[in-house]
């Protein structure tokens, strides 16, 4: 269903001011009535986020728009992840009972009967009626096609000056291609938040149909936790998606030594190689949140052609995906 979501333009200045309060927001979109004014990560006793982590983002967080710029990899591995999430997602969608999957196809405008999502209107947008968070989004490089593509996305990160630069970018292009040639932009919300925030709320416990983390369990603090909580967040036969890097000899030098010092395609200090990691670990942790693993693969890119490509080979970069099942349903 299509939730109304505050204006783009008011969140932007309200994200900069950091007032994000729950008497913001509609009933019918996640709750963030734990957020405060201050540090978002002050509640929270134990958090996954790293200090250096956001330090170094911080540091970078006007780059991510420039397409030939430090954050060029990600542009270009949008090639691979968008349509894997997509292929997936539909496949959900259309496996649901008809029941369950009308009632998430439904939307109604103001003043207007409730209707149902036409057959080319999901051609145009195959990803309308999903709920989809996206967790440690930098400045929005993976959520922004998500939402074009038809998903409702929520999309956070514990470092402000990523939300402000992904706000700027939706602000910009609003005012550059007009505000009816971007309403997308009414399907995506930026927040400014961790995870721990949000499973702070039980309301939020079960609520998306998907969650994704691309390259980002490699920076943050206590993985266990950070997967336990964003588990929490997806509902039951919901999918789970991670792209990472595998912690390899060969990762050692191709992500850092190469990539960091040598080609310098991304800036230096940019990855840790203690916090990379190994799929079977991702996976463990997974299954013990009782989330399964359903795919996975390498991933490689190539300098020359700057592009990537799906491989057998990972012990550098993979993406997995994987399911949850609830043993017991409450």
């Amino acid at each position: 269903m299509l939730r109304r979501l505050i204006t783009n333009r008011n969140l932007t200045r309200l994200l900069v001011d950091q007032k994000l309060t729950s008497r913001l927001l509609t009933p019918s979109v996640v709750s963030t009535k734990c957020l405060s004014s201050e540090s978002v990560n002050e509640q929270n006793f134990s958090s996954s986020v790293d200090d250096r982590e956001i330090r170094q983002f911080r540091s970078m967080s006007d780059s991510w728009w420039i397409e030939n710029g430090e954050f060029e990899p990600l542009h270009m591995l949008n090639l691979l992840r968008v349509p894997l999430v997509r292929d997936v997602m539909v496949n959900y969608r259309n496996s649901l009972p008809p029941n369950v999957r009308q009632t998430m196809l439904a939307y109604s405008l103001e003043g207007e009967e409730q209707k149902i999502y036409s057959n080319q209107e999901l051609d145009r947008e195959p990803l309308l009626g999903l709920n989809i968070i996206d967790i440690g989004c930098g400045g929005g490089l993976f959520s922004e096609p998500l939402a074009r593509l038809g998903a409702q996305v929520t999309a956070i990160d514990a470092c402000k000056e990523n939300i402000i630069a992904a706000q700027l970018r939706m602000q910009t292009q609003q005012d550059k291609l007009g505000v009816d040639s971007c309403k997308f932009y009414d399907r995506l919300r930026y927040i400014h938040c961790t995870v721990e925030d949000l499973t702070a709320v039980e309301e939020n416990y079960d609520y998306f149909d998907a969650v994704v983390c691309s390259e980002v369990v490699e920076h943050v603090n206590n993985l266990p936790e950070f997967i336990s909580n964003s588990a929490k967040l997806l509902k039951n036969q919901g999918f789970a998606f991670y792209t990472t890097i595998n912690r390899t000899p060969d990762s050692y030098f191709s992500t850092i030594l190469a990539a960091e010092y040598l080609l310098n395609l991304v800036p230096k200090g940019t990855h840790s190689w203690e916090k990379f990691v190994k799929p079977e670990e991702l996976k463990d942790i997974l299954t013990k949140n009782e989330v399964f693993c359903k795919f996975e693969m390498g991933m490689m890119y190539n300098p020359l052609t700057r592009k990537w490509c799906w491989s057998e080979y990972k012990r550098n970069n993979y993406a997995l995906y994987a399911q949850k099942f609830k043993t017991k349903i409450d």
